[in-house]
This record gives structure tokens, sequence and C-alpha cells, in this order.
């Protein structure tokens, strides 16, 4: 019936005694006495059946267990560590200690729980698993801290019998450690073993109880020696990627370092490892950078060294072009031994984990090991990492020698030389940190322009073929709800692009605004017929109230205030499952803060006013303790931050961040009140110019996109012919495909030289010229061609950049004009039309949408009013989830009372299955 996740946390049985009594190492121990445990537990029913002489008190519940031992009415009580641990905090039983675990002799196995999904939802399954991965190891530590670790923290760790048996068997254990690896582990000033490793060998031997001698190993030979040998028991700090005939087990990292790439300081930025296609790259041998490299890019040409020094030496001494290696060993070097030519010119998108390992014939060991690194507090790993992030390694010469040498006079002229070469060092430790930061902006700016064109490349594909393929009158229900979901999840991962995009341009200082003057009331308007569906599908309000004093006309930023408008309307109405949500416009006085404001632009023009917006839904509201993070960027609001049962947040979590900022060059400020439970009311004033109202078309922006389905060329027209110049197959086969349809003559071409071979053999009307491609790019294509004096060849630059330079490049260029991709199919024939003279007529329109927004909300009482037959038919569709039959009763519907019927086929068409299901709520319900 279900799909399972990985197993998230696993909960072993464990004895829980009265803090006087003697720890029991053994269940057998309990023969002749009471032990607790719940009914119809498996661990109960199996001490029943082989442990005859214990009496088996059987419980209700773990609590009532707890009391009877707490209260000597019991011996024992046996149940999972998860359990029993939430109940001795939040129910305060007393007087308790956790005596071990126990397996009841093997005849039971340690509980693994898991998420568990109906077979019919793979993809949830599947979702749920990603969010899953996604947590780390520290934060999967915390949790089992937070809701898993004892209060009675003095205690010994809660271990198996196997587990103390070996701890009493091996009261000394040696411990082998790396010294090439500071600031994990070194030998310091006294000759004594330091380090962030040192420290937790320390934190081990108070857990277990057991004392630790480091043993030295030279290199990862001596550690396979060491292992075979039975020199050492296990290794303090190794990477998991090391790997001696499969026999090394280890513990999960307790240490994670970013691998980075080192080069000489003449080396430009290096973004990714196909520079080192032809070059040699120096890596620690059988470290974690060497089995990535060897075994995710083969054609490398490594040069293996032995420690870090050693690799760093051959990149200053150019025996190679480039180190890899984790950036703390790295920079410790290159700051100890004084590498002043060298500087990080890179990230690697891998990590290097430091663990630790036993043999693979000692898994009790590892499991201790495991235990006692879990173990370690989140207070007590910050104030290890704090420690040595904070040290200053200093390596001072041997002045004795020069003394004997040279004299007072030598040894003065070496101490200035030696300050000297500290503060070389120290300046080029700055240098190398500004040159870190320096490459992270490239890399990020870099980032941002390649996850534009990258992902917007395959999405012009994904939207513009999905919708060619609507067009199909062929195509069964199914088939066409199938389409829409794919062009509507493609439209959302596109809005959340474009929100990371704008955080970029906010960031960088790239948003210019863009005023014009437009008609407001109308202007609501368009915003009201775009959301209105939204709201019908979930049986919401939408209502619009704009003040009598507004003037007709305004001037500011159009497409930037719809943005902001937009977005808080629609997450009033994702976050509101009843009411509705309600939108008011009124001007407002102004402050002392935005007189100045206004007077101290440079912008100010003419006649201006104050505008008040206010969007208030009647949702759950957010909690007081998290109403001051709403505005923060890449968060969401996840359960508790909006009242009780909230899902967690969606999309980027900057919408709002860039709703304060958008408002904040507008000239205004957005605020936010809120009450758990009540709703909440978001509200911004933005300055704001006047002028004349000019009513504007009602088929603006949208000649195409709103009213016309399939365009034709206008008969009589002789041939036109069209160029489409694409490096990608898939986006040049969709741009002719839909030119095509339109009665086009079309040619394509994959690079800039083919293009301009064809512009001289064919002449084309119009060329649509992608801007970023492999060889000749599109500009330099477009330069071409305008330096011939093809001034008659009208072209249209397109690319997968979103960025306003991107845009300027392409007309300065000699581009005729220029969108970014996605490019739907409206937007094409728009621009045929505008650049070719109104060449294109429309065959066919789009069907007028049914107005459904005087109808109101959906209730139970407008369902109660149907005939018995057809309630019963809805009820049993949807609360079976059957998409099909519940499409069918609604036609039936939609016969008898045609407005109701189209609200219910709204909804249906949404899957709206909790709305619909929410109608045969009973009457007392319907209140809560």
């Amino acid at each position: 019936y279900f799909h399972f996740t990985t197993p998230y946390i696993d909960t072993p049985f464990i004895l829980v005694i009265h803090q006087d009594r003697e720890i029991i190492t053994d269940i057998e121990e309990l023969e002749g006495k009471v032990l607790t445990g719940i009914k119809g537990f498996a661990s109960t029913v199996l001490v029943k059946q082989y442990y005859p002489g214990i009496r088996v008190t059987e419980v209700e519940s773990a609590a009532a267990g707890l009391r009877r031992v707490s209260y000597g009415r019991a011996d024992a009580y046996l149940g999972s560590m998860a359990e029993t641990n939430y109940v001795i905090k939040s129910h305060l039983v007393p007087n308790l200690k956790i005596s071990g675990e126990t397996d009841l002799g093997g005849r039971i196995d340690v509980p693994l729980l898991h998420m568990a999904v109906r077979k019919d939802w793979p993809l949830l399954q599947q979702i749920i698993q990603k969010g899953m991965d996604a947590v780390t190891h520290r934060e999967k530590q915390e949790l089992q801290m937070k809701w898993l670790e004892l209060e009675n923290k003095t205690q010994t760790l809660i271990l198996s019998e196997t587990e103390r048996a070996f701890i009493q068997s091996h009261p000394e254990i040696n411990a082998g450690v790396f010294l090439t690896r500071p600031p994990v582990v070194f030998r310091g000033v006294g000759g004594e073993i330091e380090g962030i490793a040192s420290d937790y060998l320390d934190l081990i031997q108070a857990e277990l109880g057991i004392h630790v001698n480091p043993v030295v190993l030279r290199n990862h030979a001596d550690l396979f020696e060491a292992v075979d040998t039975g020199r050492v028991n296990f290794i303090a700090n190794v990477s998991p990627a090391v790997r001696h005939n499969n026999t090394l087990i280890f513990t999960s990292p307790y240490l994670s370092f970013p691998m980075v790439i080192i080069t000489r300081e003449d080396v430009p930025y290096i973004g990714s490892l196909q520079f080192f296609s032809d070059k040699t790259v120096a890596v620690v041998a059988d470290e974690s950078a060497h089995v990535m490299l060897a075994s995710k890019y083969p054609g490398l040409d490594l040069h293996l060294v032995d420690n870090t020094h050693d690799g760093l030496r051959a990149v200053a001494g150019k025996q190679a072009f480039a180190f890899v290696g984790n950036l703390a060993t790295a920079g410790h070097v290159i700051g100890r031994d004084g590498f002043t030519t060298l500087k990080v010119s890179g990230e690697m998108p891998y990590t290097a984990d430091i663990a630790m390992a036993s043999p693979g014939t000692t898994p009790v060991l590892r499991d201790l090991l495991q235990k006692a690194l879990e173990a370690v507090t989140v207070e007590d790993r910050n104030a290890i990492y704090s420690k040595w992030s904070s040290v200053t390694f200093e390596y001072q010469p041997d002045y004795s020698l020069m003394w004997k040498i040279g004299g007072a006079g030598l040894f003065f002229c070496l101490l200035v030389l030696y300050w000297n070469g500290r503060l070389r060092r120290m300046a080029n430790d700055l240098e190398i940190a500004r040159d870190a930061a320096e490459s992270a902006n490239r890399a990020k700016s870099t980032f941002l322009a390649n996850m534009s064109h990258e992902l917007r490349t395959p999405l012009n594909a994904i939207l513009g073929f999905s919708q060619l393929m609507g067009d199909d009158k062929g195509l069964s229900r199914t088939q066409k709800e199938n389409l829409r979901i794919i062009n509507s999840s493609g439209e959302h991962l596109l809005a959340l692009i474009s929100d990371i995009l704008d955080m970029s341009k906010i960031e960088a200082g790239r948003i210019v605004l863009k005023e014009s003057v437009f008609d407001l009331a109308q202007f609501m308007e368009k915003i009201d017929d775009m959301l209105r569906a939204m709201a019908n599908e979930k049986g919401l309000t939408l209502s619009f109230d704009l003040s009598a004093d507004l003037p007709a006309g305004i001037r500011t930023d159009k497409a930037r205030l719809r943005q902001v408008l937009v977005n808080l309307i629609v997450n009033g109405l994702k976050n509101t499952e009843k009411g509705g949500v309600r939108v008011m416009v009124a001007p407002e006085e102004e402050t002392g803060k935005q007189r100045d404001r206004r007077q101290d632009s440079e912008s100010s023009k003419g006649d201006e006013m104050v505008l008040r917006f206010t969007v208030t839904d009647t949702g759950k509201g957010i909690a007081p303790e998290f109403q001051h993070q709403v505005f923060e960027p890449f968060l969401q609001l996840g359960t508790g931050s909006r009242g009780e049962g909230t899902r967690g947040g969606e999309g980027s979590g900057l919408g709002l961040s860039i709703c304060r900022t958008l408002v904040n060059l507008m000239g205004g400020e957005i605020r936010l009140e809120s009450d758990a439970g009540k709703g909440s009311s978001f509200s911004f004033s933005i300055r704001a110019g006047t002028g004349k109202s000019p009513r504007e078309d009602s088929s603006e922006g949208q000649a195409s996109a709103g009213t016309c389905r399939i365009h034709r060329l206008a008969p009589g027209l002789d041939e036109i012919r069209v160029l489409v110049v694409d490096d990608s197959d898939n986006n040049r086969k969709l741009l002719a495909t839909i030119l095509e349809r339109a009665g086009f003559s079309v040619k394509e071409a994959s690079g800039g030289a083919e293009a301009l071979a064809i512009t001289d053999d064919w002449s084309p009307h119009l060329v649509w010229m992608d801007i970023q491609m492999s060889g000749m790019d599109g500009l330099t294509a477009t330069r071409h061609l305008r330096s011939k004096g093809r001034s008659d060849i009208k072209v249209i630059g397109i690319s997968a950049s979103a960025f306003e330079e991107d845009r300027a490049a392409c007309l300065d260029a000699g581009c005729d004009d220029f969108i970014s991709k996605p490019a739907n199919p409206a937007r094409v024939m728009d621009k045929m039309n505008l650049h070719l003279g109104d060449v294109l007529v429309c065959s066919e329109k789009m069907p007028v949408p049914v107005d459904i927004q005087d109808t109101g909300p959906l209730t139970p009482a407008a369902v109660a009013g149907l005939p018995d037959d057809l309630q019963e038919a809805l009820e049993k569709a949807v609360f079976d989830f059957d998409y099909e039959m519940t499409v069918a009763v609604v036609e039936k519907i939609k016969a008898k009372t045609p407005s109701l019927g189209r609200q219910l086929s709204a909804c249906a068409a949404g899957y709206q299955f909790g709305v619909l299901q929410s109608l045969f709520q009973k009457e007392e319900n319907t209140d809560e």
C-alpha cells in the first residue's frame, strides 16, 4: 500500500531501571523479577515467549510502565529509546536511568523509522526523499540531540552488552593520527599532539572510559601496515574516500572542508575542471581529492605527492599547473611555509570529509566511536571549532645557530629579514583572502549569467512545445489536462528563476525604474481579471476598494507595481482557506520622512502624491515571533509560523524581500500587521506622479496572447522568408515550427557563420538570431551582416539571458529588437507583425473564459440543493480522487445549475479536491 523513504532514525530497545539499582548487563539478569512492557509490542511478546522466568506486566503506554519502575512496583521497563526518552522528559517521570540497549539475544532488530506515502502518489515520495536527502549530517545530529538526548548527561552512554564487553577487555587502545593535516592534527611547540581531532579524542576518552594513545602515521602506506599488523586499533583522522581492501569501516564525518584549486598568482579565475584538460594537477596520494579526481575525471594528468607542502611546492616550482586540496590545510601550509606566489583560483563542487575508522574486523569499535561522536554536544563542537579557527600558528627559526655562525650583527640582520618576511606573509595572506573574495564574486556573477541561460534554454522548448501541442484539436480531455500541468509547472519554474535573477539584480544595483503614465482603475481591473480564477478555485472572495479621491492617471513603474501587488495578493490567496482577500487603494498624507526623501531626490517631477495600497486576507495569520523575518531573502515560513497546521513555504522565499526593495525604490515603505488565527494585512505606500488619464486599449499587451489562438499569413501576400539561427536543436525546431504553421518560408542555421552564408544566398526578410552560441555568436554575426550594408534584413535577437545589459548589447550590435526566452508563440507573432507590417491575421480566436465572479464562493449550502443522486455521485467521486468521474458528474450539474456547475468545473480543472470535499462536511464543522 505504501512507498517508503530511506530510514531517518533508528530507535534501539533499551532497559530502564530505578536510579538506585545496579546496572543490568543482560536481560537474563531479570530472571524472577518484574519487567513492564507495552501490550502487544513485539519486544513484550518475545520476552514472554523466550524468557518465561521473567514476570512480565503489560501496560497500555510507556508512561504507565515507566511510572511503575519509578514507584518501585517493577524492576525494569523495556521500550524504544526514542519514545522512552520523550516520555521521561515530557511526563517528568523521576528517579530513572538507562541501563543499556538489548536485542533480546539477537531475537529482535533495531527498529528503523521511515516515512510512507500511498502507492498512487509516487511523486510525493520522491519529493519527500529529496527533502530528507538535503538534511545535513550536523542538522540530523542536532535533531537527535534535541529529541533523543537524555537530560542526565552525567550518565554513561547507552551501550549494548557486546559494546560494554569490548570496553572491559580493552581499557587502552591506540589511535593512528596523521600530522599532515593542520589544524586537524599537528605537533605543538612542546612536541605534544594537538588540533581538532586531538580534542575529539579527549572527549571520546571521557565518554567511553578508555585511554587512547595517539600513534603517528607517516602516510597511507604506513596506515595500511599499522591496520594489518594491529599496531593501531583505529584511525582518528582519515578521509572516507580511502579504501584498503575494503576492510576499513568509517564513522560519520565529524569535519568537512571545501576543496579548492591553488595556482600561481598569474593564473586567472578557474570556473571549471575542463580548464585542466591538458595540464598537470598535483594531489596528495589516496586523499579525497585524488580519489575524486581519479574517478570523475579519469583523463586528468595527476601528479601524486605525499603531503600538501609537496603539492604546493610542485605548483610553485612549475612541476604542476595547480594543486587541489582542502582549504583548511592548504591555507595553513601557504601561511606557514611562505608560498607567497600562490593563490586560491577556484573552488571545487566537492568537500574533503574527515572521519574516524576501524578495521572491518572490529565493527563494535566503530559503533562505539560513532556513539561517542554523536554524544558530543553542539556546544562542545562549537568550542572546538572556535578554539582552532582563532589560533595563529607561529614557526620560529633557530637563532642559536645564527649566534654561533654570525655573531650579534648577523643576528640583527636576520631578525630584520625575519620580520620583513613575516610582514610579507601577512600581506600575502590578506591578498589571498582578497583574491578569494573577488573569485567568489566573479563565480557568483558567472553562475547567475549561466543559470539564466542554461535554465531558460530548456524551458523555452518545454513551454513552447506544450503550447503547440495544446493547439491539436484531436487531444483527449486527459491529454489536455496533462499539457496544462506541464505548462503551468514550467511557468512556475520560470517565476522562481525570475525571482532569483531579480534578487541578483537588486544586489548588483541593476534595478532601474521605468516610469510611465497609466490609468490606475483600469490597471487594478486587469489584476482582478488575472487573479479572479485563482480565488474562485479555492472558493474565496477577492474584492477591490478604490478611493473616490484617487487621480485618474498616475506615473510610476507600472510593471514593478504590478509585481508587488500580484505577489501580495497571491500570497494572501495561498494562505487563506476561508473568507477572502481585500485590496484597498487610497491617497495618503505625506510623512516628514517621505517629504525629506522627495526633496533630496533629483528625479522628482511635477505633481506627486503618496498612494497607500493595502492587501488584507482572512487566513491563519503570522505569529508575532516570525513577523520580523518575513521580508528576509530566501526565507520560507513553515509550520507554526502561520498558525497551527500550516504547510511549509513554497517558491524561492524571495518574493516579499523583492517587494520590499521595489517599494523602497518607488519612494515608499512596506509594513505587516498580523494576528495568528485572524489573518494578515500588508500595506505599502509609494510616491507617484499624476497625469492625464490615457485610457488604455483593453487589448494592450495581449493582442495576440489574449484574443488570438492561431495566426496565419494574410491572403494575397508573396513569400516571406525567415531565417532561424540557434545552436540548440530543440529551440531552433520550436521557433521554426511556430513560423511554418503561420505560413512563413523558413530556413534554419546552427551558428553565426552558417547564418551569414544563408543570408548571402537566400536573402531572408527577417532573422531570429540567438545571441549566445558556440563558435560565432549572434552579436558577431549581426555586426558582420550590418557591415555588409544589409539594413534591409530585420534582425530580432533572442537569448535565454534575462539581464538588461544583454538587451542593450543586442541593440548596439545592430539588432532591431530583442526578446528573452522562453518566447511563446503569441510574442513571436506580435514581433513578426511589428517588424514586417501586420502580415498576420487571426484564423482562430481564443475561447472566451467564463466569468463566474458574481456567483459567490462555494459553500456546502450550494450543493445541498442538488438532487440526492447527484450529491451522492459527486461526493463519492471527489473522495475517491476520481478526476474523470468528477468531471462527468459536474457536467450533469452544469445542465441543471449552470453557475454552480461552472464553479465546480473550475475546482475540478485545478484538482482542488480539498475544496470539493469541504462541501460535504457536516454543518457543525463548517465554522471551525
